[in-house]
C-alpha cells in the first residue's frame, strides 16, 4: 500500500472530495471515507511520484462498499484534462 493524495471527481469533472490513503498496517477502519451519490459515476485521481494517475469511471453502489485500486489499473491524466 502507498500513502498518496487522492481526489474524487464526478463524470462532469466536478471536484467532489480530497483524501489521503494510508500505507503499512492500516486496516479497513483506516480507509478514506468518501460521500457519493448511488447511481452516479465517479473517477479517482491520485498523485503518485508527482504524476496524476486516474481510474476509469465507476458507478457508486448504494450502501457502504470498499474499492481496491491497483497501480497497474491506473492511467496518466492527459495534459488536456489537467488544464480543465
Amino acid at each position: 500500500r502507498l500513502a498518496v493524495e487522492g481526489k474524487l471527481f464526478n463524470r462532469a469533472g466536478q471536484f467532489r472530495n480530497r483524501f489521503t490513503t494510508k500505507a503499512g498496517t492500516a486496516d479497513l477502519n483506516d480507509m478514506p471515507r468518501l460521500q457519493v451519490d448511488p447511481g452516479t459515476e465517479y473517477r479517482l485521481v491520485f498523485q503518485i511520484d508527482r504524476k496524476s494517475m486516474k481510474t476509469g469511471f465507476f458507478t457508486a453502489a448504494p450502501g457502504e462498499t470498499t474499492m481496491d485500486v491497483q497501480l497497474s489499473d491506473l492511467t496518466p491524466v492527459s495534459v488536456t484534462e489537467k488544464a480543465e
